[in-house]
C-alpha cells in the first residue's frame, strides 16, 4: 500500500489525507465520521425508497446525502461551514486541496449545483402550497426518471466521500475486527459458543492465525487483528469484520434484534463483513439466555432446487425460481442485483 508521502493517490482520488487527519483535533475527527455515516446511510435509504416507488422521499434523502457530503469534507479540512443547504462556491473552496484537487472540486461542485433548491423544497414539504390551496401530489411532479438522474449524481458524490473515508480508516495498520461472541456486555452476557459449519475455528484461533501472519513483513505493517463486540461496529474504525460463527451470530434476545440491525447498518455504511461459513444470518445465539439451548433459528425456508436467468424490462438480469422452487426469503438479509 502506498504511504502518505506518495503523491498523487490515483486509487483514492485524494492527495495527503493522512496529513490533514493528523492536523485536526479528535472531536473534529469524530464529527467527520458522524457526517460520513449519515451521508452513506441517507444514500442507502434513498435507494430503498426509490425501489419502493416513493420518489419524493427518495429525493429528500438524496439531497440530505449530497449536503452532508460536502459539509463532512469541510469539517475534515478543519474549516467551519455556513448553515446553508445549497453549497455556494465559497463553501467548496474550504475543502483542503490535500483532500480534493481543484479540478475534482470543480467537477463535484457542478454536480451538487444541479440539485436545485426548488426540488429540495418539494421533496421535503410534499404537496405544493399556494396560499391555502394545495396543488397536485409530488409523486406526479417528481418522476422515477428524475430520481434516477439524481441517484446517479449523488452516487458520484458519495463515492468520492467513500474513498476519502476509506483512506482514513485504512491508515496503517488496518484494524481487522473479529466478533467476540458478545453483543455489548461480557459481564452480563453468555458468550456465543456456536460455530455452525465453521471448520476454521474459534475467535481466539482467528486472532492467533492472523497474528502469525505477522511473520511476513508486509502483513505486520498493514493489518492489526483485534477481538471486538458487535456494539463496536458503529465506531467507524473497523473497515473489515470477521464473523467466526458461521451461520450463527450473537444476538440480544430472540428473532431479529439490535445485533442484526447493527451488522446491517455497518454493511450499509461501507463496512466489509466476512462470514466464515454457511449462509449468513440463519441462527442467533441468545446472549441473554441462561439455558443450554441458546441457538435459535432466525427464519425457515425451502431449499432452492432450480433457477433461471431472466432479463427485466430495465435490462437487469434477474435470478428467478422455477416451478415450486422458492428462495430462502427473510434469510436473505442482503441481496445483490446482477446488472448486464
Amino acid at each position: 500500500m502506498p504511504t502518505a508521502s506518495s503523491r498523487p493517490f490515483a486509487f483514492t482520488g485524494v492527495y495527503d489525507v493522512k496529513r490533514v487527519l493528523n492536523s485536526i483535533a479528535q472531536e473534529r475527527r469524530e464529527y467527520f465520521l458522524y457526517l460520513v455515516r449519515e451521508s452513506l446511510s441517507s444514500l442507502s435509504r434513498a435507494e430503498d425508497y426509490y425501489s419502493m416507488h416513493m420518489y419524493p422521499s427518495a429525493d429528500r434523502m438524496l439531497f440530505h446525502s449530497a449536503e452532508l457530503f460536502w459539509k463532512s469534507l469541510i469539517v475534515l479540512s478543519d474549516q467551519v461551514f455556513d448553515f446553508e443547504h445549497e453549497p455556494p462556491l465559497k463553501e467548496f473552496a474550504k475543502i483542503s486541496e490535500d483532500i480534493l484537487p481543484s479540478a475534482k472540486k470543480a467537477e463535484l461542485y457542478k454536480i451538487t449545483s444541479e440539485l436545485s433548491e426548488a426540488r429540495r423544497n418539494l421533496a421535503i414539504y410534499g404537496y405544493v402550497e399556494r396560499g391555502r390551496k394545495v396543488s397536485i401530489a409530488p409523486s406526479r411532479l417528481i418522476s422515477s426518471r428524475d430520481v434516477d438522474q439524481d441517484l446517479e449524481r449523488v452516487r458520484t458524490l458519495v463515492e468520492a466521500l467513500r474513498r476519502v473515508h476509506l483512506f482514513q480508516v485504512s491508515s496503517n495498520p488496518i484494524k481487522i475486527g473479529v466478533l467476540s461472541g458478545y453483543v455489548s456486555d461480557p459481564v452480563r452476557e453468555v458468550r456465543c459458543q456456536s460455530y455452525l459449519y465453521s471448520q476454521f475455528g474459534t475467535v481466539s484461533r482467528w486472532i492467533e492465525d492472523l497474528k502469525k501472519s505477522e511473520g511476513e513483513e508486509m502483513f505486520s505493517e498493514l493489518f492489526a487483528p483485534v477481538e471486538i463486540h458487535i456494539a463496536d461496529l458503529g465506531s467507524g474504525f473497523y473497515p473489515i469484520v470477521i464473523n467466526p460463527f458461521g451461520e450463527c451470530f450473537p444476538e440480544k434476545g430472540v428473532g431479529r434484534g439490535v445485533a442484526l440491525q447493527t451488522i446491517l447498518e455497518y454493511i450499509r455504511d461501507g463496512g466489509i463483513f466476512v462470514n466464515s461459513a454457511g449462509h449468513p444470518f440463519i441462527y442467533t445465539w441468545n446472549v441473554d439466555a441462561a439455558s443450554d439451548n441458546q441457538r435459535m433459528l432466525v427464519s425457515s425456508f425451502s431449499t432452492i432446487t432450480e433457477v433461471q436467468l431472466r432479463r427485466s424490462q430495465g435490462g437487469e438480469l434477474q435470478i428467478v425460481p422455477v416451478g415450486t422452487t422458492s428462495f430462502p426469503g427473510d434469510a436473505l438479509a442482503l441481496t445483490t442485483e446482477i446488472k448486464a
